[in-house]
This record gives structure tokens, C-alpha cells and sequence, in this order.
């Protein structure tokens, strides 16, 4: 004795009256409303765009810690070049180098926004020069610790930036200030994928790889090695000028060279928050899709619901009507 097999239902009003196909018509209608329910958002919601995401873009809060890595070159107004280094294996190779740069140096991380994290750090020189031509030009290379860690992503990376400064008017004895921004930089977006890290890659400096004088004579090469990478952080919105008021340095720095021409250096390098570009996981563009489509889906879902049942109560498809409970 075979099972016996209803008709599909295509209808059921508020009533209770349930309405089976008697026919293809029925049930090709069913079929098509339901298919239009699930397809049609797909496509109302990629034609209204951002529907999934491919491309997205975060703030955080970084954090720069100064290393104690630095070189320093200084070019004055008549060519006499000034080399320096912290550097312990540097420093002894110039000592034998007239080139060599001897300033009175000091480094200072401050915490103005009170977030728990440095956010400006402020270099300054005094160069004792070796001549009457007043410093030209500036170029100095730090290496920070630069990190950030977010849900999103975690970046941690050495990073090593180029910042050179240049005087309009040249003078012994004034101070050339300079300020600027270190900012979170990259050249394609990084991905959220569990599968990929940023927190062990570019850990290692750029300043080991110096060797002897003359590398640093050329701190422009390894700024380009630097900037080849797809993580970097450039100081970018420099504002230099140059200052008179040398009172910022005070008596005890200047004791011992008032007799010798002196330029100062100060520059400010601020640390904003890194502004990342990204490509969200696959979860990540679910988690924003699925709302979207359930939203526009319903909205279907209703329309379709009272075009079926207009068609199934008003007869333009065949169908056998059922009151629930009865037989």
C-alpha cells in the first residue's frame, strides 16, 4: 500500500484556508516567488553598492616608542659634512673621522593626550661646528617600535623615517625647528584574514644593516629601502623655520662650547592615530551583508506573499481549497 502524496501548498490565508496546487501553474507560481525572495535582494542590494564589503578602513590609537637607534647627518652652507650615530660599533669608527659630528643631543617622549602612550617625541641638537658656515641642511633617521592593536588586525614593526630639514637663511647660532606628523602609510591594503599577521614582519631595523661612515653620508638609500615596503611611517606636514631664541637649550648645554659657533636642531615628530585601509574577512563582510539582505528580503517576501495570494483567492491558478481541521 503506497504512501499517498498531497498537492504542495501555495497559499494559507488569515482564515486558515489553506490552498494546494492543482496544477503546474500553482506550482511553478510558488516556485517563482520563492526564487524571487531569495535572488532579488542579491541583486537590489549589489546595484545599491557596499552591499559586501571588499575595502574598509579603521582608526586606531599607535603607539611609538623611540628606540634609542638614530643617525644624523648635517651639510653645512660651505659642504662641510657633519656624521653622527648612536650606534656603539659607529661612534668608534668616528672617532677617527673628521666628518664626524659631535653635538650636545637629548631625546624627550611625552604623553599630551594622557592616553598611556607617547605621542610626541622631540629631538635636540646643538652642533658645535667646525667652521663659520652656518648647517644647510639636517637629515635625521630614528628607529621607532610602532604598534597598534585592534580587533580588526595587529601591526608591530620597526620603523625607520627619513626626516630632513632645510634653512631658507642659514645662520650660525639660530636654532632650525621643524614639526611634523608620523603617519601609519601603506601601498595595498592589508587583510584581516586570520590566516595573515603584521605583528612579525619588518621587525627587523634598517640601522643594523650600517657598516661603516659612509653609509650614513648616504641616509637617502635607506630611506628608499624603507619606503619600498608596504608598511611604513613617514613624517609627513613638516613645518620648518628657523629661530633666534636659543634660551630653550639653557646655560648647562651651552657650557663648554660659547667660545665655538653652534646651530641648534629641535624637531617634533607627533604621533596621530594610524588611519588603516583594509579588506575585511570573510565574516567580517557576512556579519554586514546578511543584515542588509535580510532587510531588503522581507520586503519581498511581503509583496510576493500578497501577489501569490491575490492570484490564488481571485482563481487565476487552479487550486484545492482546505479549511484546517476539516476533512
Amino acid at each position: 500500500m503506497g504512501i499517498p502524496i498531497k498537492a504542495p501548498i501555495v497559499h494559507e490565508d488569515v482564515a486558515k484556508t489553506q490552498y494546494r496546487a492543482n496544477n503546474c501553474a500553482a506550482v511553478i507560481l510558488d516556485i517563482v516567488s520563492v526564487l524571487c525572495v531569495l535572488l532579488l535582494p542579491l541583486l537590489v542590494g549589489f546595484s545599491m553598492g557596499r552591499f559586501w564589503e571588499t575595502h574598509s578602513t579603521f582608526s586606531a590609537g599607535a603607539t611609538a616608542t623611540f628606540t634609542g637607534k638614530a643617525m644624523a647627518r648635517a651639510v653645512a652652507t660651505d659642504g662641510t659634512e657633519y656624521l653622527w650615530a648612536t650606534s656603539e660599533r659607529l661612534k668608534q669608527a668616528l672617532e677617527s673621522d673628521e666628518r664626524a659630528m659631535r653635538p650636545f643631543y637629548s631625546h624627550f617622549a611625552d604623553d599630551r593626550n594622557r592616553d598611556g602612550r607617547p605621542d610626541v617625541h622631540t629631538f635636540s641638537f646643538v652642533i658645535p661646528l667646525r667652521t663659520a658656515a652656518p648647517i644647510a641642511r639636517f637629515e635625521l633617521l630614528p628607529a621607532f617600535n610602532y604598534s597598534f592593536f585592534t580587533d580588526v588586525l595587529d601591526v608591530d614593526m620597526e620603523s625607520a623615517p627619513l626626516v630632513a630639514l632645510s634653512a631658507d637663511v642659514p645662520t650660525v647660532g639660530a636654532v632650525l625647528v621643524g614639526d611634523g606628523k608620523l603617519k601609519f602609510a601603506q601601498t595595498r591594503p592589508l587583510s584581516a584574514s586570520l590566516w595573515t599577521r603584521y605583528d612579525i614582519v619588518y621587525k627587523r631595523s634598517y640601522l643594523d644593516d650600517v657598516r661603516d661612515t659612509s653609509d650614513i653620508s648616504n641616509l637617502a638609500a635607506y630611506a628608499r629601502r624603507y619606503n619600498a615596503r608596504n608598511e611604513t611611517t613617514p613624517v609627513e606636514e613638516i613645518v620648518a623655520f628657523q629661530s633666534t631664541d636659543t634660551s630653550r637649550y639653557g646655560p648647562s648645554i651651552l657650557h663648554g662650547v660659547a667660545d665655538a659657533p653652534t646651530c641648534g636642531v629641535e624637531l617634533t615628530i607627533r604621533v596621530p592615530p594610524a588611519r588603516v585601509d583594509y579588506r575585511p574577512s570573510f565574516g567580517e563582510a557576512l556579519k554586514h551583508g546578511w543584515v542588509q539582505y535580510f532587510c531588503i528580503a522581507y520586503v519581498f517576501y511581503w509583496a510576493f506573499g500578497h501577489i501569490k495570494g491575490f492570484a490564488v483567492t481571485q482563481a487565476l491558478v487552479d487550486t484545492i481549497a482546505e479549511v484546517r481541521g476539516r476533512r
